[in-house]
């Protein structure tokens, strides 16, 4: 029989992009569709019956995550198939959009073409047998878009053939990763053979003899190992192009009604599954007597989300018991396993810290469920962002029981929604007292240009092995009235918080160019030396950047090919595209280009890919390099590496090392 040909979307909004990648596909035989926007897409799929989309991210106005997100959103469009292109997934869009890009493809660029055409291969081999499938009955195609029913296709040796998107979502994978894969994978059976016994399995042998089988309770495995029961039809099949089966199941709300259920149900929330109040009690009043007998702290934290109520009255009650659970979900990643989360109702969560050393320990953990929240939610095509304000009442400090420490780390919460939100508070006052003096360092270093508290410290960048000068670092150094100097991983750490990477960043430009052409004409610096400045990855993104820095450094004299920018390695992987393409620019003008701290993320070895490097600069994680004989390996390693790659190694002036050990890593200079 002839089947329908498979139809292509290609959206990109670079006409030349597009023009590369259809022919790309040009032995293939398919309708191929051209959009320049999402919204042309958008418009296209709901013309055609489209049997794929290779979607690229990188657009103005509506990128590819937000298509991506109608698509996966509408009944009528999740079950097609999306090759997402991308430069980079940052970490903020793989939380954000997490559930959704998990069930999808992804291809890097630049595009590797062998990969790119096996991709495609395998979601043609979808389109087709969606096709048989659909023509086998009119029913069919209701069937393969249903929301709640997972289809597969098995041949004669149990390997799946096909799969539409409900399966994928209900077993955790991308349809495409399905196909190839033996049907007794994913069945929870007491144990699975090394090799395949699908011509003896039960399944098998009732469809042979032309029987429809229905089950009624069986247990799955999804990709994570986790299990999920189900109803399922195994139904026999001819003529249909390799498939002897059809599987469909269905999976089954969980029983709540056993006893045991039934008990554990009296001590949780109904929403979330987290432990109620009266559970909540009983863990902390545990928690105390153990840190009681182990002489320890520990301490409870109440949570109050802010501005939760207008979040319900704009959107709805069902959209804020969605965010309620997405909460819940950032909040485990937060603590420990051994932690407590618990909800009381509402929008308060407690946090039972169990075990720590001192009362302080329980700020980091307010810091990391801050750092959790700050990024936003996605909710039905929503992006929605929450802060909190958090209340923490430590044992024996504020209190010895269940009902004491609650109160006071609630009143502690409560004080946090008086200073705006967003923030957390210590019961006691004296712990108090360090927040507080947190927050009014932030408030004076708004002031610290004006009133001409900053000065440049020029610090040397010496050959490890022969101690000669090989540049200089400009450091900017904060004299505060009463703290005296505050600098380095403090200073950087401030200017984030309070967003003056632009007006302080310029300072530092403007004083380091002057500083290093005084210098020169002084002579206490060497004209033949580079000077390296650190750069926030915002300052790019100020109109005319690289323009105007370059102005500078003819203004002042200097050779644009001395002058070396440092980036936090975290701040450019943050950023976008056009951010990188500022660097490439600097880089391309004459500039070196240096990353600091390099090793500290999980991205460090793709960012030298997608960007021009010219020196990465090794910092305090790796401060273990004289105790541990792994580190050593791992630091030589990457210095190996960066000298193949043309890239000079240079120690942090704050690492802990002594200069003999970095040396025989193979590193370059030292900051000193």
């Amino acid at each position: 029989m002839q089947y329908r040909r498979p139809e292509i979307l290609i959206v990109d909004d670079l006409e030349e992009n597009r023009k590369v990648l259809s022919g790309n596909l040009s032995s293939i035989d398919a309708e191929l569709y051209m959009a320049s926007s999402g919204t042309q897409a958008l418009e296209l799929v709901s013309k055609h019956d489209i049997s794929m989309v290779i979607l690229d991210t990188e657009m103005p106005e509506m990128d590819g995550f937000q298509v991506l997100n109608q698509l996966s959103s509408d009944e009528e469009t999740q079950h097609i198939p999306v090759i997402l292109l991308v430069s980079q997934l940052s970490t903020e869009k793989q939380k954000l959009y997490g559930n959704i890009v998990s069930l999808i493809d992804i291809v890097y660029k630049p595009i590797n073409q062998t990969l790119f055409l096996a991709k495609i291969k395998k979601y043609l081999q979808l389109h087709q047998y969606r096709e048989v499938v659909k023509h086998r009955h009119d029913e069919n195609e209701k069937l393969l878009k249903a929301i709640h029913e997972g289809v597969l296709g098995i041949d004669s040796n149990g390997i799946i053939l096909f799969a539409n998107a409900s399966a994928g979502r209900m077993l955790g994978k991308n349809p495409a990763q399905l196909l190839g894969v033996y049907l007794e994978t994913l069945l929870e059976e007491p144990h699975h053979k090394a090799v395949s016994e699908w011509t003896d399995h039960p399944i098998r042998k009732a469809c042979l003899d032309g029987n429809i089988l229905h089950v009624k309770n069986s247990s799955f495995r999804r990709k994570d190992g986790s299990k999920f029961k189900a109803s399922f039809a195994a139904v026999p099949v001819s003529d249909m192009e390799g498939m002897e089966i059809i599987f469909a199941f269905k999976e089954l709300a969980a029983d709540k009604k056993n006893d045991e259920k039934l008990s554990e149900l009296s001590q949780r929330d109904h929403l979330t599954g987290l432990p109620n109040r009266v559970r909540c009690e009983e863990l902390i009043e545990e928690s105390i007597a153990r840190a009681k007998e182990k002489q320890q702290c520990m301490a409870v934290l109440i949570l109050d989300l802010d501005h939760f109520r207008n979040i319900n009255e704009s959107l709805g009650h069902d959209m804020g018991d969605k965010l309620i659970k997405f909460v819940v979900e950032r909040l485990k990643l937060a603590v420990r396993e051994t932690d407590v989360i618990g909800r009381m109702g509402g929008d308060q969560f407690p946090l039972v810290v169990d075990g720590i050393q001192r009362p302080e320990d329980a700020a980091g953990v307010a810091h990391k469920v801050q750092d959790q929240l700050s990024k936003p939610f996605l909710l039905e095509g929503h992006e929605i962002s929450i802060s909190a304000s958090i209340g923490i009442a430590t044992y024996p400090a504020c209190g010895d029981s269940a009902s004491e420490l609650i109160k006071n780390a609630d009143t502690a919460a409560s004080r946090g929604k008086l200073f705006g939100g967003n923030n957390y508070q210590f019961f006691n006052v004296e712990m108090n007292t360090l927040s507080i003096e947190r927050l009014e360092l932030e408030s004076q270093l708004h002031y610290a240009i004006d009133r001409n508290e900053l000065n440049a410290r020029v610090l040397r960048m010496s050959h490890l092995d022969t101690d000669a000068l090989g540049g200089y670092k400009l450091e900017v150094v904060w004299n505060h009235p009463k703290k005296g100097a505050i600098e380095g991983h403090e200073f950087r750490s401030l200017i984030e918080c309070t967003g003056m990477q632009v007006p302080i960043g310029e300072w530092s430009l403007k004083t380091g160019f002057s500083e290093f052409k005084k210098g020169i004409d002084g002579g206490s610096l060497s004209n033949d030396q580079t000077l390296m400045i650190d750069l926030a990855a915002v300052q790019l993104m100020q109109d005319n950047f690289v323009d105007d820095v370059l102005a500078q450094i003819k203004r002042y004299g200097l050779q644009v090919e001395k002058i070396i920018f440092l980036f936090e390695e975290n701040a450019v992987l943050n950023r976008t595209h056009d951010c990188r393409d500022v660097i490439a620019t600097l880089h391309d003008k004459g500039c070196k280009i240096a990353i600091n701290n390099f090793g500290s993320g999980f991205s460090s070895l793709s960012l030298i890919q997608s960007i021009p490097v010219d020196y990465i600069v090794i910092g305090t994680v790796f401060s273990e390099l004289e105790s541990s004989k792994k580190a050593q390996v791992i630091v030589q390693s990457l210095v190996s590496m960066a000298h193949q790659l043309n890239i000079l190694v240079v120690a942090q002036s704050e690492i802990s090392v002594s200069r003999e050990v970095l040396a025989g890593t193979g590193m370059d200079y030292l900051l000193q």
